[in-house]
Order: structure tokens, then C-alpha cells, then sequence
């Protein structure tokens, strides 16, 4: 067994053989039920089956590919810890134990191959050091995403009064105005705003909100998505001795996965040191 594959290699892997062809197969199918009522006067029923196959097609493929995705990637990355989370996070895997994860097929060469991986669970991951990232990282707001939040909503004001000015509707008009001044404020105000959101070090943890802890004092720390209907919101979330913390890093000048290496790399460098004294 060659462990030469890391894990990002890993997730990028499963991401393109199997996220990729699940949707290429379940829209497929229902883009050609779609085509063949509009375009060609099949009875209304067949986008109705069109869904039902790609949803059934496209998990069937899901679980033969997964298995072997999964035996591939936990035989050749060292650091399988790591591996299981970050492909539960990206939705390659499921948790043990869910309904889901028990719809993978698997022979029983496969079965028998998944438990012999158990012994690799039984060892820490190792740390992989990455000197491009600076002793210290202070994360600040987006000046970007305030410049561009800015002119678009001064363009939803515009257009609020030209409601109100050509089009006579008062109340429509004064709320699109409203929220369009509301956000242009606040855009302007991240845009101007050089105070640090978040420092993060070798040392510990610290925002805007919350001061200084050491890595030994943070536990649980992590960056999260929540879903609400088609909206969602990316957090940075952790414990301390005072309580917890949950920042939304959504108008920040750092993104999900960036967060996320800096907070395995602080954290590896912090037990490194540790484990020296």
C-alpha cells in the first residue's frame, strides 16, 4: 500500500467521478423527459418517470462508485482522519450509520477490503506542514464584496426611484429604495472597515467579538454551512472557556475552504509544539 495521494487529491477525485456523472445522469434523464413532452407530444406522465429515473439511476451509480472511490481513497491518503470529515462536509460520504450510507452496494471482496482499513483509523493522522501560511493570518472584510454590494444596490435605490418618479407607486417605490440605501450603507461600511474579523495564529484564536484564546483553550472549531429554503450561510464556529463563538464569514475576505486549512494548519502546528515540551 503506497500512501502518496493526499487528501485533497482524494475530494477532487470522488468530486469528479462521482458528484459529476450523478448529475450528468439524473438531469440527463430528466432534460430528455422534459424534451420529449415539449418537442415531441409524449404524454405529460414521461417528466413524471423522467424524475423518478434520474433520481433512481443516478443513486444506483452513486452507490457502486462510491465504494470503489472509497477504497481507493482510504488505501492511498495517510491521513484518513481528515479524509472521512472533509468528505462528509463535501458531501461525497455519509455519516456511519446513516440511511444513506447504508445504500452503498459492495461485494464482499469490497466488505472484507473496507474492514482490513480499520487498523489505519486506529493511527493519528500525521501533520502536513505548509509554509506558505504566515505565523499570524488577520481576516478582514471584503472590500470587493463591499464595492460591488454597493454599486448594485445603489442601482435597486435608482430603481426604487424611478417607481416613485415615473411609475406613481409610492409604497413599492419607497420600500426598494429603502432596502436598496439600507445595503448600500452597509457596503460602503465593510468596504471602509479595516478592523480585523478574525486573528488566528500559532497561538490561538481571536474576533471581533471574542478575545484572545490559545489553542489549548478552543475546542471544536470549524466552518459550517446552514441551509435555509435556497439561501445559505457559511459560519465560523468554535468553543472556549466564556462560552462559544459563530461568525458569519460570508462578507469576509476569506472563503470556506481557505478557513479551513488555516484552522488544520494552526491547530497541527499548535500539537506539534505542544508535543515537543
Amino acid at each position: 500500500m503506497f500512501e502518496t495521494i493526499t487528501v485533497d487529491e482524494a475530494l477532487r477525485k470522488g468530486k469528479r467521478d462521482i458528484n459529476l456523472p450523478v448529475y450528468v445522469i439524473m438531469f440527463g434523464i430528466i432534460g430528455l423527459s422534459i424534451y420529449l413532452v415539449t418537442a415531441q407530444n409524449y404524454p405529460g406522465w414521461y417528466i413524471v418517470a423522467g424524475i423518478v429515473c434520474g433520481f433512481v439511476f443516478g443513486w444506483l451509480y452513486w452507490s457502486f462508485a462510491i465504494t470503489k472511490w472509497r477504497l481507493w481513497a482510504f488505501e492511498n491518503v495517510r491521513n484518513v482522519h481528515e479524509l472521512k470529515q472533509r468528505a462528509i462536509k463535501d458531501k461525497l460520504i455519509w455519516t456511519d450509520g446513516s440511511f444513506f450510507g447504508r445504500t452503498e452496494i459492495r461485494t464482499a471482496d469490497q466488505k472484507q477490503r473496507l474492514i482490513n482499513l480499520q487498523d489505519k483509523f486506529n493511527k493519528p493522522d500525521i501533520f502536513n506542514e505548509d509554509y506558505s501560511i504566515p505565523v499570524e493570518t488577520i481576516v478582514y472584510y471584503s472590500k470587493t464584496k463591499g464595492l460591488l454590494q454597493a454599486i448594485f444596490m445603489i442601482a435597486v435605490f435608482a430603481g426604487g426611484l424611478y417607481v416613485v418618479i415615473h411609475e406613481h407607486n409610492y409604497v413599492i417605490g419607497a420600500i426598494v429604495s429603502a432596502v436598496g440605501a439600507i445595503f448600500t450603507y452597509t457596503g460602503i461600511a465593510h468596504y471602509n472597515n479595516r478592523a480585523p474579523q478574525i486573528i488566528i495564529s500559532n497561538s490561538g484564536i481571536q474576533t471581533k467579538s471574542v478575545q484572545f484564546y490559545s489553542w489549548q483553550e478552543v475546542r471544536g472549531e470549524d466552518v459550517i454551512t446552514r441551509r435555509n429554503g435556497k439561501s445559505s450561510t457559511t459560519y465560523f464556529i468554535y468553543q472556549h472557556p466564556g462560552g462559544s463563538a459563530e461568525l458569519d464569514i460570508s462578507e469576509f475576505d476569506v472563503d470556506k475552504k481557505e478557513l479551513e486549512k488555516l484552522l488544520r494548519i494552526y491547530r497541527g502546528r499548535s500539537e506539534k509544539s505542544v508535543a515537543k515540551i
